[in-house]
């Protein structure tokens, strides 16, 4: 949601099944195929909220570029001050890397189940190009810095792996439209940057992105409640 003085965002993904980003050649009990290495076992889960405060709030609206509940008439931007906490987990029946290559990994890299809990705090910066009167672009850059938990539980004898250390996490928004009094309509691409890492044996790298478009038709409510 974006509103004058803050923006703030909860999230819970959840996705199933995975495949390798290159293929192999790999033995079945007929045959000998070359594919994509499969993994419907995998499920990773990722639950988020974040609260940023617009410090120049009476010139820059977040809400004019992307839930287009106000209008911004003339170009401006802002500092952004925010904090976020991040619960991200991952879960297989079995190890997360293939039995034939558990030796190439240390111990504490053969989970079957790992999560890592983040709080941070981040900075940046937003600025609205307005332009021909009604339209108008956006760009939003929100570095963040925190401290996570990483755990991990391994696939072959259950021991448990704790770490707490420093992680980066990057926000970029794009959005660009057209917002007259009766109606508006836009695209926006909002994407998010979380670099996990237990600071001695391994990182993990999630992101996601989401890409609207929108188009609305205000009406004045007045003209139907008129006697």
């Amino acid at each position: 949601a974006n509103g004058r003085r803050f923006m703030y965002d909860t999230y819970y993904r959840s996705t199933q099944e995975f495949h390798s980003t290159g293929q192999y050649t790999m033995r079945t009990p007929t045959d000998t195929v070359f594919g994509y290495y499969k993994r419907p076992d995998i499920t990773n889960y990722s639950a988020g909220l974040t609260l940023t405060y617009v410090v120049n709030n009476k010139r820059y609206s977040s809400g004019a570029s992307y839930s287009l509940s106000q209008k911004q008439k003339k170009s401006a931007g802002s500092l952004l001050i925010g904090t976020y906490a991040f619960l991200y987990g991952i879960t297989a029946d079995s190890s997360i890397y293939p039995d034939s290559l558990s030796q190439l990994f240390q111990h504490e890299l053969q989970f079957s189940g790992a999560s890592s809990t983040t709080f941070g705090l981040s900075c940046g910066y937003t600025y609205t190009f307005i332009f021909f009167r009604n339209w108008y672009a956006n760009i939003t850059s929100l570095p963040g810095i925190s401290v996570q938990n990483f755990y991990s539980v391994n696939a072959y004898d259950h021991t448990s792996y704790s770490n707490v250390s420093y992680a980066v996490s990057l926000q970029s928004r794009i959005s660009i439209g057209y917002n007259r009094k009766n109606y508006f309509i836009g695209i926006s691409w909002i994407n998010n940057n979380f670099f996990i890492d237990d600071n001695q044996f391994s990182s993990i790298q999630y992101k996601y992105g989401v890409f609207k478009f929108y188009y609305g038709h205000r009406f004045d409510a007045r003209k139907f409640f008129k006697k």
